[in-house]
């Protein structure tokens, strides 16, 4: 809260303590969204597939219909 105060409070450009939930998550699991992780890099991505038959509309399909 000091750190958000010396940069202008809630007129900041900046949110301090939005990164709060941010770095305990980065100490846990590593991972932080706006800097590059070198565990996905080396392995990449894997594409998942639905197993449900197709034409089937799932759950939230069905009660709310196309948004």
């Amino acid at each position: 809260m000091k750190e958000q105060a010396a940069a202008g409070g809630v007129d900041a450009d900046v949110d301090h303590l939005f990164d709060i939930p941010v770095v305990l998550v980065q100490t846990f699991i590593g991972y932080k969204h706006d800097e590059r992780s070198t565990a996905f890099e080396a392995r990449g991505f894997e594409v998942l597939e639905s197993e449900a038959p197709a034409g089937k509309r799932s759950l939230l399909g069905r009660l709310f219909g196309k948004i």
